[in-house]
């Protein structure tokens, strides 16, 4: 990692901002993770013809809210994700 090979040279800040975006990159990791595992059956039964990406499975989620899982909509909406789909 190039940055890696200039630690030395960084500025205390640089090396702050550095494992704040780690932090965050882990965190949104996370959110993904249980989003997927929750809504998981949901999508493969209501939006398995749908296009991952640009948040299309969670608008097909979110078309079909009634007949998805407390625990897929609840996933979604603590991490914020219920937010992308249109």
């Amino acid at each position: 990692m190039c940055l890696a090979a200039y630690e030395e040279h960084l500025s205390s800040e640089c090396k702050q901002g550095i494992l704040e975006a780690a932090l965050s990159i882990k965190m949104g990791a996370a959110a993904l993770d249980y989003s997927i595992s929750a809504c998981e059956a949901d999508a493969d039964k209501h939006c398995l013809d749908v296009q991952p990406g640009e948040g299309r499975i969670v608008s097909c989620i979110k078309a079909n809210e009634s007949k998805v899982s407390k625990e897929c909509i609840t996933a979604l909406k603590e991490t914020g994700l219920w937010e992308l789909g249109k």
